[in-house]
């Protein structure tokens, strides 16, 4: 912030560039989760045994591979 407590200009571009890379790297990271899941399920692990690694429930590990299925 600057002396009058107001934010500095910053351009839209700007804004619209910082969320575009932001959407990028959570999409990258989202692959990685997915390979993850489907090594750890190539080497036995349950879909029940990943979701208690990854902090979420057996149904979204479940629906996650099946989404990349599609793709």
């Amino acid at each position: 912030m600057n002396v009058t407590g107001t934010q500095p200009r910053v351009s839209r571009r700007h804004i619209i560039t910082r969320l575009d890379d932001i959407r990028q790297a959570r999409a990258r990271v989202h692959f990685d989760w997915i390979d993850a899941m489907r090594e750890a399920r190539e080497h036995g692990f349950t879909n029940q045994q990943i979701a208690d690694v990854l902090g979420v429930t057996e149904a979204a590990v479940r629906g996650a591979l099946k989404r990349a299925e599609g793709n």
